[in-house]
Formats: C-alpha cells, sequence, structure tokens
C-alpha cells in the first residue's frame, strides 16, 4: 500500500480522495475513514509508515493486536489504488473509450448514438498527425466495431470492409516492429556480436515504406519518421535520412504531441553521437543545435524534475562546441530542477565539465573533489575528466593512479552492465596506451588512431583521437 501510495503526486493523492468518496468505486466507509488519515500526513509517507496501532486506533477506536484486520483493511485500500491507476490511464485515451463506447451501443441497437459517436470518432481519427501504436490500435476496434454493426444489418458487405480492418492491422504491426528494431539495432550496435537476432520480415516492412514512401510520408508520419530513424541506426554512412529526419521534424514540429517529438529528438542526438564517435566531429555542431531546439521547445520542462542525464547532456553539447557563455546559461536556468538525491553530484560534475573548458583546473579538480562517486556514473566521468585535467597539466603519473583506480572499480561494480563496463574500460585503456607515446612515435599514433576509430565500445572517443592527432602534430 504504502508503495502505491509514493507512486502518487500530491495532485493525483488529491483526486483518489474523489475517487474513494465515489460510492460507485468504494462502498465502504472504513475505507474513506483511512484515507483522511494518509491524508493528514501523505507529505511524510515518503519517509515514515504510519502503524498498524494508529491505524486501528483512527478507524476502530481501539488499539487492535489483530493485525488481520488491519491487513484486510489495507489490502483493500491499495486494490482501490490499482483500480484509480487504470482509471487514470484509461482517461488519457480519448478514441479507446470512444470505442467501447461503439461497444456498448451496438449491442444495446442504440442505432441513432452509435452513428453519431461513430462519426466523431472517425472525424478525430482523420485530424490526428500523431498517428503513433495508440492510433492504429484503436483504428483497428473502430474498424471492426463500424464492420459488426454493418454485418447484423446487411445483407451483403464490401470487399472495402475488410480492407480497412486488414489495412490498420498491417500498419499497427509495421510502427510496433520499428519500434522493436530501433532498439534491438542500438543493441547491437553497442556490444560485440554478430547475431542478427534473427528478425522476421525486416527488409519486408522497409521494401513496404519504401515502395510507398509519398503515401506513407503524407498520411502515415510517425510511420514515415520512424522508417527513417531505423535507416539512420543501419546505414549511419548515409546522411540523407538524418537530413530528411531532422527538416521533417523542424516542418512538423507544431503538429506533433511531446511523446513524438522526445522519441525523434533522442534518434537524431544518438545519431550525432554515432557520427562523433567514428571520428566526424562536425556532428557536435549538430548536436548542439538539436539540443538548443530542445531547449526552444522546452521538452525539458514537463516534469518536476529534468532528468540529470539530460541536463548533462544539454551543458555538454554547448561545451563540446566551445559554447561555454550558453552553456553556462544552461546551467543556472536548470540547476535549481534536478532530482534532490542526484542534484550535488550532478551540479559539481557540470562545475567541472565548464571550468575544464575555462582551463580553470584547479576549480575544476575542486569540484570533482565535492562528488560523493555513490552512483558510478558520477564516479567514472568524474575520473574521466579528472584524467584529462591532468593531460592538460602534462602531469602523467597521477593519470597512471587514476587509470588504475577506475579499471578496479570497473571489474568490482556489480551495478554496472557489461555494456557500460566495457564502454568505460575502453576509455581507461586507449588512454593508458596514450600516455605512454611520445611525439616522435608517428608510426604507432597512427597503429593507434587506426585501432580507435574501428572501436565501437568506447565512450569519449572523440577526446582520445584529438589528443592522437595533436600528438601526431607535436
Amino acid at each position: 500500500m504504502f508503495e502505491l501510495l509514493r507512486g502518487l503526486s500530491q495532485q493525483e493523492f488529491k483526486k483518489f480522495g474523489d475517487f474513494v468518496r465515489s460510492p460507485f468505486h468504494n462502498k465502504s466507509h472504513n475505507i474513506i475513514k483511512l484515507y483522511e488519515l494518509l491524508n493528514k500526513k501523505f507529505c511524510s509517507l515518503q519517509t515514515k509508515n504510519i502503524s498498524m496501532e494508529e491505524i486501528s486506533t483512527h478507524i476502530y477506536h481501539e488499539k487492535s493486536d489483530d493485525s488481520s484486520k488491519i491487513r484486510s483493511l489495507t489490502s483493500d485500500f491499495a486494490k482501490l489504488i490499482e483500480n484509480f491507476l487504470i482509471q487514470c490511464e484509461w482517461e488519457k485515451n480519448e478514441i479507446f473509450k470512444k470505442t467501447l463506447l461503439l461497444t456498448a451501443l451496438n449491442q444495446r441497437n442504440l442505432a441513432k448514438n452509435f452513428n453519431t459517436t461513430l462519426s466523431e470518432t472517425i472525424e478525430a481519427q482523420a485530424a490526428e498527425f500523431n498517428r503513433d501504436e495508440d492510433y492504429y490500435y484503436n483504428q483497428i476496434f473502430l474498424e471492426v466495431e463500424s464492420f459488426n454493426y454493418e454485418l447484423e444489418r446487411s445483407t451483403s458487405l464490401s470487399p472495402e470492409n475488410f480492407s480497412k480492418i486488414s489495412s490498420n492491422i498491417d500498419l499497427f504491426f509495421i510502427i510496433t516492429k520499428l519500434n522493436l528494431l530501433h532498439f534491438m539495432y542500438y543493441h547491437k550496435q553497442n556490444i560485440t556480436v554478430e547475431d542478427d537476432y534473427g528478425i522476421w520480415l525486416k527488409n519486408d516492412i522497409i521494401q513496404y515504406i519504401e515502395n510507398r514512401k509519398k503515401l506513407i510520408k503524407k498520411e502515415h508520419p510517425v510511420i514515415y519518421m520512424k522508417y527513417l530513424i531505423f535507416m539512420t541506426i543501419v546505414k549511419p554512412e548515409s546522411e540523407n535520412y538524418f537530413i530528411d529526419l531532422k527538416n521533417f521534424l523542424i516542418k512538423n514540429i507544431a503538429k506533433m504531441n511531446y511523446d513524438v517529438r522526445a522519441y525523434i529528438f533522442g534518434a537524431l542526438t544518438n545519431y550525432c553521437i554515432t557520427r562523433c564517435n567514428s571520428g566526424d566531429i562536425r556532428y557536435k555542431l549538430e548536436r548542439f543545435k538539436i539540443y538548443q531546439l530542445m531547449e526552444k521547445e522546452e521538452m525539458f520542462k514537463t516534469d518536476k524534475y529534468i532528468n540529470y542525464i539530460d541536463f548533462l547532456n544539454l551543458v555538454f553539447s554547448a561545451l563540446d562546441v566551445k559554447k561555454i557563455a550558453i552553456a553556462e546559461e544552461y546551467f543556472s536556468k536548470y540547476k535549481d530542477s534536478v532530482l534532490p538525491e542526484l542534484k550535488t553530484d550532478t551540479l559539481n560534475l557540470l562545475k567541472a565539465q565548464i571550468n575544464y573548458y575555462k582551463k580553470r583546473f584547479d576549480i575544476a579538480i575542486s569540484s570533482l573533489n565535492n562528488i560523493s562517486y555513490g552512483h558510478y556514473y558520477f564516479y567514472l566521468r568524474a575520473k574521466m575528466l579528472l584524467s584529462r585535467i591532468y593531460y592538460e597539466l602534462d602531469d602523467k603519473e597521477p593519470i597512471e593512479y587514476i587509470i588504475d583506480a577506475a579499471k578496479h572499480y570497473i571489474r568490482r561494480n556489480q551495478k554496472l552492465t557489461t555494456q557500460n563496463a566495457e564502454f568505460y574500460l575502453k576509455y581507461f585503456i586507449y588512454l593508458n596506451k596514450l600516455i605512454k607515446l611520445e611525439p616522435g612515435d608517428i608510426d604507432k599514433i597512427d597503429d593507434l588512431i587506426i585501432e580507435l576509430q574501428n572501436e565501437r565500445t568506447a565512450t569519449g572517443k572523440d577526446w582520445l583521437l584529438n589528443k592522437l592527432n595533436e600528438l601526431k602534430l607535436s
């Protein structure tokens, strides 16, 4: 029960009170009393659970030793929270609600109301730009309900009745399959594996879209964008897919809901990172421009707290193209919106990164010393930045200690996924090779550049390549 309560915001908990007091959803006065008790202490529920004795005294006016009665009450209360959460999710999908209403109207033979609701729903669907999975799922049920209505009232059915249902089933399959392909190929990119995952109908789906590209782009814009995203993943060397996706986003951004925009922005930034990791530093500027657009569109203001990774990447994207003033502007704007548990480490890491770019290395080191290192991300990012600072100071001895400590940490830390462990470990392995090179070792430098360019699983790859090229020219 307490875990469920912690999942509710204060506004949701207040709305839940209306749900509890509705006789349609709850007829137990003791449930209402329990809600009133919890309401008095809702703000402190994150840290303090109310005891069984306190519940017993408030509800039954006695300090009962019979825990089964209280457990039964709290169990019923928990089920009511679950029903409330289901109701909240159901209320988000207006078209799905309409399809359920159509079923009820058809079963009761309320033809006038059925036809009015059907016309309204078809009109709403036709005007929808964000044709995502929910859209096609709802469209299937809408067409099926319309089909059932006609089936009971007509002696003949036209082929169109069947083709509409079939077409929407195909489109629902295509969009869900594209989503799966995205995740599978992102995963494949980041691990050393040649397995093709046994992906069924991948080529057929791509061919289907490419044969109807003009129609898909016009009538199924989300599928079109997800097709472009997939092509940026499987053919990163072909920039035209990235350019088409970015231009389509900019042209239609006002029509897109938050989820669709966020998905596309994520794909665009991932592509930029892929190109940067391949040594194409032009995409640092592209990444910065995308984050600028995200900030302009207020993509970071939808929740109470900004995601710490989004905040870090926003500032890092500006620093990577030497836009220090803009990075500091972003820092000031969002510094008070970081989740409290991660705020100190996030802000200190950003302060250190900003001062590193300003070559104020002493201040950067001081900020890094204030990071708690409780979270592996902050520990490893801090060690990476510290190693870069000492590299700029031409002090190799501390770097060796940092590399040794980081390697031991990565191998011991069980919270790191295999993928993340490999990302960070490769950085320190290549850093170790870098600090052992001398400016005159041209052949060795060239060999390491080629090796690093072919490396798929190293973070900080662009910085390492930059330092190798600097060493080659020195």
